[in-house]
């Protein structure tokens, strides 16, 4: 069998009508993409713009919830303060109580 031989192929220089529709055709693809890669740009700025308002109104009531939180642990820490100079006091009032038991006792055993 005979080698069928492998032409090479063979491009014409001159315009045609497929050309100038291939090339309008990819220009108005690329403008379309284009277009709307600017549109989705735009888009995500606007969103990026909504996600920063959001993070900043967020951050502020934070900062709202730590000061609370700061005041609470305050306030507690000065409740028990409190509590300890009142178990104090009752400790020195249950002192003076059981000394003035222990007087009067020893009074009336000497009265005897």
């Amino acid at each position: 069998m005979p080698e069928a031989q492998i032409k090479e192929p063979v491009f014409s220089r001159r315009i045609s009508l497929g050309n100038i529709l291939t090339g309008v055709g990819l220009v108005s693809a690329i403008a379309a993409g284009w277009f709307g890669m600017q549109a989705s740009i735009a888009a995500t700025e606007a969103e990026l713009g909504d996600i920063k308002d959001e993070m900043l109104r967020l951050d502020g009531g934070q900062r709202a919830v730590i000061a609370r939180v700061r005041s609470n642990e305050i306030a507690i820490i000065r409740q028990d303060e409190r509590w300890n100079q009142i178990s104090q006091f009752m400790a020195r009032i249950e002192g003076s109580i059981e000394r003035i038991n222990q007087q009067i006792q020893q009074s009336q055993r000497s009265d005897r």
